[in-house]
């Protein structure tokens, strides 16, 4: 790869090594699939979360759109007056996360081969409808609160690693082989293990993957095709709150951040990032604080074992949540710039095996 560049992967000798271990065990790739693979380069989701410019992965991934349409949703709300991690705190955010999660089941796919009502489903107007029947007091039950309709309101028109270097360049990135060691299959004589991506895939329709997210038609399997991860990898902005997103005045870099963790990575994203921009918490303590994932189905809210009180829990479960507790999951890495010295502080989740370094 250092000698003749990327292409040697997709054309040279470790593509023949590759396509012959296929054939030897029974796989499917081909040296031509491989030769035909290219890298697509694409513009970020860019929007805006009070006075912060989000920057963050499109589809084929469903990480950006639902990061955002989840901010757009809690933007109307003063998190901080409810309390950090507090039973109305986790139950509205919950509500948020379990909207986003039915919306990327129907509609988060590879743009490629299915027409995804993006500008839609990042409008304001579309959270505001999908937060209509929200009851601050009560669970909404997932039989019913299936998918939005984003089309009513269309125009026609799992490592993670931050980066900042000392010319200011950034660098969010989230790569996977999805399930621990991929598919198990290392190519003889390279020693990389393949990954099991294709589980992204709905490989049946309306049946739960491997993270239990359900998939639609949208995301059937097709060749040549892209499948929806759960990948998000963001950049935070602030300018000042007179200067909107696509103000010419430059942006200042607040926060680089993602996750592995499966279907965990977008709630494990956005719940950082509010601690950091409506908490105001330390870098450090937002990425360790306890956490909690909703996503749809099935209908129930996952908090970090040992993370929430009992009295949090109970009050959950008296507004019709169903809660279970459950080992921690996603190992966010982050770098937050201080505003007044310009100094990076990094952060690695005390959940993983993470590193934050500074050279």
């Amino acid at each position: 790869l250092a000698r003749q560049g990327p292409r040697a992967f997709y054309e040279g000798s470790l593509a023949e090594a590759i396509a012959a271990d296929m054939q030897r065990h029974g796989g499917l790739i081909t040296r031509g699939d491989l030769a035909g693979y290219k890298a697509l380069e694409k513009k970020p989701l860019v929007a805006r979360y009070r006075s912060y410019d989000i920057l963050t992965v499109p589809p084929s991934s469903a990480g950006g759109v639902s990061l955002i349409e989840m901010l757009n949703m809690l933007e109307p709300h003063d998190l901080r007056s409810l309390g950090h991690n507090s039973s109305a705190y986790v139950h509205l955010v919950s509500e948020v996360m379990k909207r986003a999660y039915a919306d990327r089941s129907r509609w988060l796919a590879d743009p490629d081969f299915v027409s995804i009502p993006v500008p839609a489903l990042l409008s304001r107007e579309y959270a505001a409808s999908r937060m209509a029947g929200f009851d601050p007091q009560r669970a909404t039950p997932v039989e019913t609160l299936g998918p939005g309709d984003p089309l009513a309101l269309e125009k026609p028109s799992t490592t993670h690693f931050s980066i900042i270097d000392e010319a200011g360049n950034i660098v969010s990135n989230t790569y996977t082989l999805n399930e621990r060691f991929g598919n198990g299959a290392v190519v003889e004589g390279l020693g990389f293990l393949l990954n099991d991506e294709m589980d992204d895939f709905s490989v049946k329709p309306g049946q739960p993957n491997l993270f239990g997210l359900i998939g639609g038609e949208a995301n059937s399997i097709a060749p040549g095709k892209r499948m929806a991860s759960s990948m998000t990898p963001t950049l935070v902005l602030e300018r000042a709150e007179s200067s909107p997103a696509t103000a010419s005045a430059p942006a200042r870099p607040v926060l680089v951040l993602g996750s592995p963790g499966g279907a965990v990575i977008i709630s494990a994203v956005l719940e950082v990032l509010l601690d950091i921009v409506d908490f105001r918490m330390e870098l450090q303590t937002a990425v360790d604080a306890p956490r909690f994932h909703h996503q749809w189905r099935p209908d129930r809210i996952f908090l970090d074992k040992d993370g929430f009180p009992s009295d949090v829990i109970e009050a959950l479960r008296r507004r019709g949540h169903d809660v279970v507790e459950r080992a921690p999951r996603a190992e966010v890495q982050a770098i937050f710039v201080d505003r007044e010295t310009g100094w990076l502080r990094g952060a690695s989740d005390a959940r993983g095996f993470g590193l934050s370094s500074g050279y």
